[in-house]
């Protein structure tokens, strides 16, 4: 059965990048319906009726106000510019109370096999009781963003709600390349919209992978592998690569949008 996602193109690149998402997750077989409503109360109506989106990097508005967590995966790919090849972590913050962030933290780990959550705020400790398995600790922002840039390798998920959240999030995406390649989730209590963070126009790597954490939410974790794969393949070779992926910003070689996808599609068949 094909799944039901709402497809929030939004304006700019948007839609460039969630077209050529689409066409990324169409290729790896799985059956999807998408709903493509106008912009506004009708794109949220549909996330009512789905459950599940797919939207591109836009300023939030009223519509995610019932989302209480974003999660932000940040891996450093082989072959991206970094100074912090090791990181390997998850930033999760969001408007909800400490409480409720800190349970999607735990929930997130215990989902994804993760082993240790670090928390901003009183909550951690009590929380941290109904996850047996899962080592917590507790830590400041200013602490915690010193460690991160000498030690990134000592974190793993890191719960931070409210403003330090996006800050610390930001930081992490800055670590791995920029956030052209940060992912990221809002979760709701029933529904999830999957949107990364706003980085360069020409590149769907953010995208793409916001969609492969869409894939295994759907249960397609298959699938999800293989995509991410691909992309990881794509940028460990460094030929097919937008302009931000490349040593230098103005290689000629770059490509854009529609060749990046094409490579990572080429990838997934080989």
């Amino acid at each position: 059965m094909a799944h039901a996602i709402t497809l929030i193109p939004g304006d700019g690149a948007g839609p460039a990048l969630t077209g050529v998402t689409r066409r990324v997750l169409e290729a790896t077989g799985v059956a999807f319906d998408w709903d493509e409503p106008p912009a506004g109360e009708a794109a949220w109506a549909s996330v009512r009726r789905t459950k599940v989106a797919l939207r591109a990097p836009a300023p939030a508005d009223a519509g995610l106000d019932g989302f209480f967590a974003r999660v932000r995966p940040c891996k450093a790919f082989e072959g991206a510019r970094t100074r912090f090849p090791e990181t390997d972590l998850v930033v999760v913050g969001g408007a909800g109370d400490d409480e409720r962030v800190l349970r999607a933290a735990f929930d997130y780990a215990r989902e994804t096999g993760r082993e240790k959550v670090t928390g901003i705020g009183a909550a951690g400790a009590t929380v941290a009781r109904d996850y047996a398995g899962i080592e917590y600790e507790a830590d400041e922002v200013d602490g915690l963003c010193c460690r991160l840039l000498a030690e990134p390798a000592a974190y793993d998920v890191l719960a931070v709600p409210g403003a330090p959240g996006d800050l610390v999030a930001d930081l992490a995406a800055g670590m791995i390349g920029g956030p052209g390649l940060a992912p990221g989730v809002h979760v709701g209590e029933d529904a999830r919209v999957f949107e990364p963070a706003r980085g360069p126009g020409d590149n769907p790597t953010g995208l793409l992978l916001s969609g492969g954490l869409m894939l295994r939410h759907l249960g397609e974790a298959e699938a999800a592998e293989r995509m991410e794969s691909a992309i990881a393949g794509v940028i460990r070779r460094g030929e097919t690569v937008t302009y931000d992926l490349k040593p230098t910003p103005n290689d000629p070689a770059a490509v854009g949008t529609e060749q990046f996808a094409d490579a990572v599609i080429q990838e997934m068949n080989t």
